[in-house]
């Protein structure tokens, strides 16, 4: 941070962004520039260029006490490493804890405590949350900060940011700290938090790993091949790993996850497509009857559909790899003894099959 305000160097009192001073004054932005260059109100700049209003002026100005001592804040701080963190509401209930913990210990009330929460790594020195803390902690506005570990602070150089605390007046409360450790536990405990920090980031970068894989013709044509067969996305994953696909960028086995990104391609690829020619399909267009109204039960479907299929050279599939293609295709239902039936088509050769599950 190289944004320090001159004019608290040169013991001028707190001061603010042109558009803090415009919310105090009740007043566009533009109007408290006019007043500052009509020297109404007392400004300066940052080593930024940034102009920043002095609040004794804005107090001046409103006819208040310009001495008058503000009631300093209390924030709480809470951090976690990754978003998916964030989405299971590991934030929000620690955010939760901390406001409960200074209202119950500080009876402070709510309008009083001021959260600030993100999701990032403790090694990144950068993070927009903690980079605002230290903002409040010079800017005099704070009178503590509640954390419920040291480490959601950072992982590293928690002592520097203590000891600026200490030197601008601003207690640090951690909710859950240990007494009375020592020195060999806290070089274990910096050892630890090294091989968390790393181990989490090696762990990441095999989940990207994963996500950058390259799906080669092959294996694409394999994935479709096995889909258009009825298999669950498990199964296929099981055959192609089997089979010894591998990406050629990093020489490891696919995982189900290209398996359901082929699919979901050539799912879009099918909705383009007036006509679709799966083994499925073929049979219905040859085998059954569309039409409204008509049923068939699955027990009989499948049966029939096994013999086609070895009528013509194709790999049979299970009942209930069938039934969950099926399910793609048409509505299902189930008779009063249980047995399962689609609508909507019937076996050209067997209208018994659509009276009885035995067919």
């Amino acid at each position: 941070m190289n944004n320090f305000h001159r004019d608290e160097v040169a013991g001028q009192g707190r001061v603010v962004s042109v558009g803090e001073a415009s919310e105090m004054l009740g007043v566009s932005a533009q109007t408290v520039r006019n007043w500052i260059q009509a020297g109404v109100l007392d400004a300066s700049r940052t080593f930024g260029n940034h102009r920043r209003v002095c609040v004794r002026s804005i107090r001046r100005w409103n006819g208040e006490d310009e001495e008058q001592q503000e009631e300093k804040q209390t924030i709480c701080y809470a951090r976690v490493s990754t978003q998916a963190q964030k989405k299971e509401g590991n934030l929000s209930r620690q955010e939760n804890r901390l406001v409960e913990y200074c209202q119950k210990e500080f009876q402070n009330s709510r309008e009083n405590i001021l959260v600030i929460s993100e999701s990032g790594s403790g090694l990144n020195e950068t993070r927009r949350g903690y980079l605002k803390l230290i903002d409040l902690i010079l800017g005099g506005k704070i009178e503590r900060i509640v954390v419920e570990h040291r480490d959601r602070i950072a992982r590293f150089g928690t002592k520097v940011f203590t000891v600026l605390c200490e030197r601008m007046n601003v207690d640090l409360v951690v909710t859950n700290a240990k007494s009375d450790i020592s020195h060999e536990e806290e070089l274990s405990a910096d050892v630890l938090s090294i091989i968390t920090v790393f181990s989490a980031k090696v762990n990441g970068r095999r989940g990207g790993e994963e996500s950058r894989m390259v799906l080669t013709d092959a294996v694409k044509t394999r994935i479709i091949q096995l889909y258009q067969q009825g298999l669950a996305q498990t199964q296929i994953t099981i055959i192609i790993r089997e089979e010894n696909f591998r990406c050629p960028k990093t020489n490891r086995k696919y995982a189900i996850h290209a398996v359901r990104q082929t699919i979901h391609q050539q799912e879009k690829i099918l909705k383009a497509l007036p006509v679709s020619t799966s083994p499925i399909e073929k049979f219905i267009q040859e085998k059954c009857i569309r039409a409204e109204g008509e049923r068939v039960f699955t027990r009989p479907f499948s049966r029939e559909y096994s013999i086609w299929c070895k009528a013509h050279n194709l790999p049979s599939v299970t009942s209930q790899n069938l039934t969950i293609s099926l399910k793609r295709m048409f509505k299902l239902g189930r008779n009063g003894s249980g047995y399962s039936f689609i609508n909507g088509i019937a076996l050209k050769d067997y209208p018994r099959a659509s009276r009885s599950h035995l067919g």
